[in-house]
């Protein structure tokens, strides 16, 4: 991803699609707790930990922070 964070969250574009990519490798570490994110996402409609940094939806807000030290 553009600012080396994943995406997670609900499409913006399809009704009941929900999103978790862009984990750069660390997928498989994270997996447990991001299958636990989505299933309390899906079935609650929030999570018990902040995520807002990581909404689908950023990229189209005009506001993109990367990391400046970032090569």
């Amino acid at each position: 991803m553009p600012d080396d964070i994943p995406v997670i969250g609900a499409s913006q574009t399809a009704p009941a699609m929900w999103h978790a990519f862009g984990f750069s490798g660390h997928g498989f570490q994270l997996s447990p707790i991001i299958g636990s994110l989505l299933a309390d996402l899906i079935v609650e409609g929030k999570s018990p930990l902040p995520i807002e940094a990581f909404r689908p939806g950023r990229f189209n807000e005009g506001i993109l922070e990367l990391d400046p030290t970032a090569a």
